[in-house]
C-alpha cells in the first residue's frame, strides 16, 4: 500500500514516538536543546492546535507526518490531503511562532495543499 521508503519512515516515526525516553531525548538533544528549563516547561504546555485534546494532537501530528513521507502522487497522499488541510487550519498560532522550522506552515505556504486539493477534486469529477 505505502511506498517502501515512506513505510520505513512511518515505522521509524512510530517507534521513536513510542519510546519512553522520547520526551527526555527531545529535551536535551531535540527541540529543547537550546531552551532553559522554564522555556522547556512553557513549550511543553503550549497548545499545538486550537481544538482537540493532547491525544488528538498526537494523532493529527502523525497524520501530517504520514502525509509528508508519502511520495507526491501517491494515492494515499490524495486521500489524506483534505484531512491535513483541516489540521493545518487548526494549528495554534502561538505554537507556530515557537517552532523555528514550522513544517506545517511551510507545506501550506508552498501551495502544495492547494495543488493537491485541485488534483483530488479533478479525480473526483470536480466534487470537493
Amino acid at each position: 500500500m505505502l511506498a517502501g521508503q515512506a513505510e520505513a519512515n512511518i515505522q521509524k516515526y512510530d517507534a521513536t514516538r513510542a519510546d519512553p525516553d522520547y520526551k527526555e531525548y527531545q529535551r536535551w538533544f531535540g527541540r529543547g536543546r537550546d531552551m532553559t528549563e522554564t522555556e522547556w516547561q512553557k513549550y511543553q504546555t503550549l497548545p499545538r492546535y486550537t481544538q482537540g485534546t493532547p491525544q488528538q494532537w498526537d494523532q493529527w501530528d502523525r497524520a501530517v507526518q504520514i502525509y509528508k513521507y508519502l511520495p507526491r502522487y501517491h494515492p494515499d497522499k490524495f486521500r489524506l490531503a483534505p484531512q491535513v488541510k483541516v489540521i493545518l487550519r487548526l494549528s495554534d498560532p502561538s505554537w507556530k511562532r515557537i517552532l523555528a522550522a514550522d513544517e506545517l506552515s511551510q507545506m501550506d505556504q508552498s501551495g502544495e495543499l492547494a495543488a493537491l486539493d485541485a488534483a483530488f477534486a479533478a479525480r473526483q469529477g470536480g466534487r470537493p
